[in-house]
């Protein structure tokens, strides 16, 4: 899927030249790599220690509410995405 097109069910897992641009202007600590329903909602991954990174949401309803946890791993995120869509605010 070419950087800028979303699947089927409007989610973007995105590419390097969006990577670098959404995450030069986030005020928060946290590394955004998709979005949903045209940045309905964002995904971010955010380091734990050296070997983990957990997977946050952010509902786009303000900017002042901190992303919400969603997945311990990046592994875990991606199960939760392809098994149960919904489960990460993706709706089919």
């Amino acid at each position: 899927m070419p950087d800028g097109s979303p699947d089927d069910r409007m989610f973007e897992l995105w590419g390097r030249e969006r990577l670098i641009r959404e995450n030069t202007k986030s005020r928060w600590d946290y590394c955004w790599i998709a979005d949903w329903l045209i940045s309905s909602h964002l995904y971010a991954i955010k380091p734990i220690d050296d070997e983990h990174s957990a997977v946050y949401i952010d509902h786009v309803c303000d900017r002042e509410t901190l992303p919400e946890f969603l997945a311990a791993s990046v592994y875990e995120f991606a199960e939760m995405l392809l098994m149960d869509p919904p489960s990460v605010g993706v709706v089919l």
